[in-house]
């Protein structure tokens, strides 16, 4: 099958969006994989993103065999003071930021809970404007599709993390949720559904934040350009619609807007190269 597409229009007006300012009343939370621990070769780009966000909590994949001291020197030095990191294994990439109080931590999937017992997942229990709220970065098996053996294997993390987090709201039954990461969707739907299984308040389903790119109304969060695989949605952030409103949610692509935007967020067009992953961000109230 061939397409004939029209030529590029050298005059189009790039998007001039701007970042939502935060509500008073909202924790803003920040999903980012950071491609094998990339802010450590070119903070830079990392520094202006975090900053033009200006998230509550953070939600880290990928920091690939990089100590917690290590993580909490670099946010002391590129994301500015107060911020409490926790990454207890630095072979699995996945930490939490906070700089709100953090009034437990969650090192990971509970012993014998299954296959997907050593899924790569970490969190936290913070203290938002309207009370606790559990916080989670997952970074689930990649590749595959669907029913493949790594798709399976999504599952039965997501099984695993599912118990965890069940674990930590029967210790927190008030508490609110911000289930991010990389959920590496690349088969069925069926990783995402069986994590936010039963953990809403109502004894519904944690929902899915529907983040569209700001200036461009896209959903993709993973973008390779060298890559044969077309851009994707990989990461999500589960929410518990009977315990929090969701105010927004949005992904930030600076390659997708104008100078002027650019200038006035403080951010460069090829920020968003640093990682092929887009933030994704939400702002979540009581």
């Amino acid at each position: 099958t061939e397409a004939t597409l029209p030529r590029a229009d050298p005059a189009a007006i790039a998007p001039t969006g701007d970042i939502p300012r935060k509500p008073a009343d909202a924790l803003r939370v920040l999903s980012l994989n950071v491609l094998f621990s990339a802010p450590l070769q070119n903070p830079d780009a990392f520094k202006r993103t975090l900053a033009a966000v200006n998230a509550d909590v953070i939600l880290f994949q990928e920091w690939f065999n990089t100590p917690q001291a290590t993580i909490q020197n670099w946010m002391n030095t590129n994301a500015g003071p107060g911020w409490t990191v926790y990454a207890p294994n630095a072979s699995k990439g996945v930490a939490v930021a906070a700089r709100v109080p953090v009034l437990e931590t969650i090192p990971g999937p509970l012993p014998g809970s299954g296959p997907g017992a050593g899924a790569r997942f970490v969190g936290a229990v913070v203290e938002g404007p309207a009370g606790p709220v559990i916080v989670g970065s997952l970074h689930l098996k990649c590749c595959g599709g669907a029913n493949s053996s790594e798709d399976v294997r999504r599952v039965q993390e997501a099984d695993s993390i599912n118990a965890t987090l069940a674990d930590a709201l029967a210790r927190h039954p008030g508490a609110a949720m911000a289930i991010g990461g990389d959920y590496n969707l690349v088969g069925t739907r069926t990783p995402l559904e069986t994590l936010a299984r039963g953990l809403a308040a109502d004894g519904g389903d944690l929902a899915p934040a529907h983040a569209l790119t700001i200036g461009d109304p896209a959903a993709v969060t993973w973008v390779d350009e060298k890559s044969r695989f077309s851009p994707g949605r990989l990461d999500w952030i589960l929410f518990d619609p009977a315990r929090s409103t969701l105010r927004r949610a949005f992904t930030l692509d600076t390659r997708r807007l104008a100078p002027a935007a650019l200038s006035r967020l403080g951010l460069e067009s090829l920020d968003s190269h640093a990682t092929d992953h887009l933030p994704v961000v939400v702002d979540l109230a009581r």
